[in-house]
């Protein structure tokens, strides 16, 4: 069993900020059990289970797609299949649909129809 998680947000200085992504994928496996970090921004980074982290870009994509048995870019569209099949099935259609602010650098995507939050979005930087 495997689950994918994607964050992403900013880093840098304020006056010129960078944009990253980080791909976790946790799996309970035969070869590895816990969850496995990979960031792409100003570096590539790998991060395992809070245990070893790997600064070398190279060497941080090999352990990643390893561990996790998937490239960063499979994740991602992986990830981006599943969010887009759930919105599509909703039982009230895709016609009602909107995105509404919520907290400060939360936005959800709301069916006016039902009034249930189908997806949302989490902007961290907005927030800093």
């Amino acid at each position: 069993m495997a689950k994918i998680e994607v964050r992403s947000g900013t880093e840098g200085p304020s006056h010129d900020p960078y944009r990253f992504t980080e791909i976790t994928v946790t799996r309970t496996s035969q070869v590895f059990t816990g969850y496995v970090t990979f960031h792409s921004g100003l570096g590539e980074w790998t991060r395992v289970s809070d245990k070893v982290s790997i600064t070398d870009d190279k060497l941080a994509r090999i352990v990643f797609e390893h561990l996790a048995g998937i490239t960063p870019e499979v994740a991602l569209r992986a990830k981006h299949k599943i969010k887009v099949n759930r919105i599509r099935r909703h039982p009230c259609g895709m016609n009602y649909m909107d995105w509404i602010d919520g907290y400060p650098g939360e936005t959800m995507l709301v069916c006016l129809k039902c009034g249930n939050v189908v997806d949302s979005r989490f902007d961290r930087s907005a927030v800093e």
